[in-house]
């Protein structure tokens, strides 16, 4: 959790890891779905690009 740059400023209600293991859905009780990277150089090696963008920073809101 330290990670995360930007934080929901509510409860989070649901977590949801995309296939590629670099990229995490979290929903709030605000009613948002944010996206995060969760990319970790020493583990996934190279960053992968989706449709939003190239995954850069572990904990980077996309």
């Amino acid at each position: 959790a330290e990670m995360i740059k930007k934080r929901p400023k509510s409860t989070v209600t649901a977590v949801a890891w995309h296939p590629n293991n670099q990229l995490i859905a979290v929903g709030s009780c605000d009613y948002r779905c944010r996206l995060y990277s969760a990319f970790v150089r020493v583990v996934d090696g190279q960053p992968q690009t989706s449709n939003w963008g190239t995954i850069k920073n572990t904990g980077e809101l996309l």
